[in-house]
């Protein structure tokens, strides 16, 4: 089953990340309400300053911050209620691409073909585009937020692609925990 998600990131050149420096840079900022275990792995509820650090878009979007009563981790799994999930860092950076969804060239703006860009096992190695000749790694090109490349993630479950936004004080407060820019993409997985 998959779920939509509101994905967090730093540059994937970041050479040292702590993932409970981030999270207690979350807890800080009110982000992180009560863990609850999915699968073996820790979760959040949404904290008590959560709505001051997401921004929602358009007229009346509809969000569910409150866990069901029965069945959480089903529901979890599904991102039917909003949560907050940081994985845990990974030794290199590794791709995460919404289906059917192309990066664009920085250079010339053209959709990168799948088969142009490095495979999941060399994901530092840089791709070439068939338009325009020039070569850019994976953390270069335009995702069009609909993927990144990084070695950690925050998800936000149960966020719709275009629904909300990371809010300046967010990013300002992971960019700094990480010596590093933070970024951001919608996601179905």
């Amino acid at each position: 089953m998959t779920a939509f998600k509101l994905v967090l990131h730093p540059d994937c050149r970041i050479e040292s990340l702590s993932a409970p420096a981030i999270l207690g840079t979350l807890c800080d900022l009110g982000m992180l309400g009560e863990p609850f275990p999915v699968d073996g792995r820790e979760h959040y509820l949404p904290g008590d300053a959560f709505l001051d650090h997401i921004v929602f878009l358009g007229c009346a979007p509809t969000i569910e911050l409150a866990a069901p009563a029965h069945d959480v981790e089903a529901a979890a799994r599904a991102g039917r209620f909003c949560h907050l999930f940081l994985h845990p860092v990974t030794p290199r950076p590794r791709a995460r691409i919404r289906r059917n969804q192309l990066p664009r060239c920085p250079r010339c703006r053209s959709d990168i073909a799948a088969d142009r860009l490095p495979p999941p096992a060399d994901p530092l190695r840089e791709s070439v585009c068939p338009h325009c000749g020039s070569t850019a790694a994976l953390a270069d090109l335009n995702w069009r937020q609909a993927g990144g490349h990084a070695r950690i993630y925050l998800d936000i479950f149960g966020i719709y692609a275009g629904e909300a936004v990371p809010g300046d004080g967010l990013l300002d407060a992971l960019s700094r925990t990480t010596a590093g820019r933070w970024s951001f993409f919608y996601i179905e997985d």
